[in-house]
């Protein structure tokens, strides 16, 4: 695998930016997100419920991801990596802004597949999962170059302009990811 070494350079370069925001200040918790894993199932027990319907897909499923106050509606794409990012829901996750153009967090309880097909285009509104560094990122703005090899893997789509609630200039926050009831 050529692209191993370069693909930890680059992850560790965005961990280092992650720690920044646009004016050089730390974002807290940029690059120390937590996540909760545990559900609530009917019976009041907790534990990971799966995402997916009887074929397995999880394509056009609605997710609800709360930053802030904000409550916003997504659809999931299918592909093997959002079908294994589902399972993990819901999650919390402490997202700071990064490069001016998405909030983006680190530290899902796991690591993913990164078997689906991968891209160095983003669109705004997208969620996606970044693999060097086990992170994800909702897009809020175009700015910037492409994303950098190995590229990202698409999870779910939001309209634009439910994506600007993820600017988070202002400071990190604390996402919820869950599926809409």
């Amino acid at each position: 695998m050529r692209w191993r070494t370069p693909a930890l350079v680059v992850g560790a370069a965005l961990l280092a930016l992650a720690g920044c925001s646009q004016g050089g200040e730390p974002v807290p918790g940029a690059t120390a997100p937590t996540s909760s894993i545990e559900s609530a199932s009917p019976s009041g027990s907790t534990g990971t419920s799966s995402a997916t319907d009887e074929s397995g897909s999880v394509e056009g499923q609605a997710l609800r991801l709360t930053v802030n106050d904000t409550v916003i509606d997504a659809t999931m794409v299918d592909n093997a990596t959002s079908r294994e990012f589902a399972a993990l829901l819901p999650l919390t996750m402490r997202m700071g802004d990064m490069l001016g153009r998405e909030a983006y967090g680190t530290g899902l309880p796991t690591d993913l597949t990164d078997d689906a097909p991968r891209r160095t285009a983003y669109e705004i509104g997208e969620l996606v999962y970044w693999p060097p560094t086990n992170g994800i990122a909702v897009y809020h703005k175009r700015a910037g170059t492409p994303v950098p090899e190995p590229g990202l893997i698409p999870l779910a789509r939001m309209t634009v302009d439910d994506a600007a609630a993820f600017d988070l200039s202002d400071g990190a926050a604390d996402v919820t990811i869950s599926r809409a009831p």
